[in-house]
């Protein structure tokens, strides 16, 4: 590991920690698209060893004007990586339908869903897990 990536490493496990993961990720360059990519990487790897709590954090994120944290930046890392985390699929639902309806009228609301529907399916048990989950209050799904 070069220090570049022990740099993005410890960045994302220190600001997990001070609760400021989702500023720490806006301020990366954007058009770094190999940082970027690595960063969700770590993101995955760092979610599924139980080091950070990617899902948690994004419940989380809010799409204010006067917030510190670019909503659809953000989203980004999470859309890049759900279909590779080792989560519950309740929380995860929860955390889509968040995104989703915080994203409003803008025309990529939905680009969460496609991701989630990825997750599903990598495990036979998570789509049966979803439908369950979502049968318990129908109406809010």
């Amino acid at each position: 590991m070069d220090k570049n990536e022990m740099d993005l490493e410890q960045g994302l496990l220190s600001s997990s920690g001070k609760g400021t993961l989702l500023e720490y990720l806006v301020t990366l360059p954007r058009g770094d698209k190999e940082t970027r990519n690595h960063l969700v990487e770590l993101l995955i790897s760092r979610h599924n060893d139980g080091s950070i709590d990617i899902v948690g954090e994004f419940m989380k994120l809010e799409n204010k004007e006067d917030s510190e944290v670019d909503f659809f930046i953000a989203r980004e890392y999470f859309v890049k990586s759900l279909p590779h985390l080792d989560a519950p699929v309740g929380p995860v639902m929860e955390c889509v339908r968040h995104l989703t309806k915080s994203a409003g009228q803008d025309l990529s609301a939905g680009e969460v869903i496609p991701p989630f529907i990825e997750f599903c399916s990598t495990e036979p048990t998570r789509v049966e897990e979803a439908l369950d989950f979502a049968l318990l209050s129908p109406e809010q799904w």
